[in-house]
């Protein structure tokens, strides 16, 4: 082989290495749903994650009050709670997004769904830790306050 075959041989393997390692994921235009995309650009990501957003709603202190003190759907503390624990949820999600290279999160089971399926890692019981590692410390200020 001569110089110039080999030449282009090693830049070809160098492109093909180069293009696998920032291989970026896109979302079709046709199947994008904005509401299972919590954050992140659908345009262009290299490492999705995803939770499953009832599962980290579940373990908020205010879905825990909800079911302590038995209040019932359909009430005004019902829907201010699930509202305070949605945000509070969402927050979690998005403080893990900032804090990790997960440069996409969508709702457990969305990407792999889409067509061709794009691989998440899923990532809800970090987000859970987040938020509950969140409000221990908001706890701790509130003890060092008194």
């Amino acid at each position: 082989m001569n110089r110039l075959a080999q030449a282009t041989v090693a830049i070809t393997v160098v492109l093909t290495m180069t293009t696998a390692y920032c291989a970026q994921f896109v979302i079709p235009k046709d199947q994008f749903d904005p509401k299972k995309v919590f954050c992140g650009r659908p345009s262009g990501f290299k490492k999705p994650g995803e939770v499953d957003l009832r599962e980290v709603i579940k373990a908020t202190p205010e879905c825990e009050e909800m079911k302590k003190n038995r209040i019932q759907p359909g009430t005004g503390k019902y829907v201010i709670l699930l509202s305070k624990a949605t945000t509070r949820a969402v927050n979690a999600i998005k403080k893990v997004a900032k804090d990790t290279d997960f440069d996409l999160i969508a709702a457990k089971g969305y990407l792999g769904d889409l067509k061709p399926p794009i691989p998440a890692k899923d990532i809800t019981e970090l987000v859970i830790k987040a938020m509950k590692d969140k409000d221990k410390d908001k706890d701790k200020d509130k003890d060092k306050d008194k």
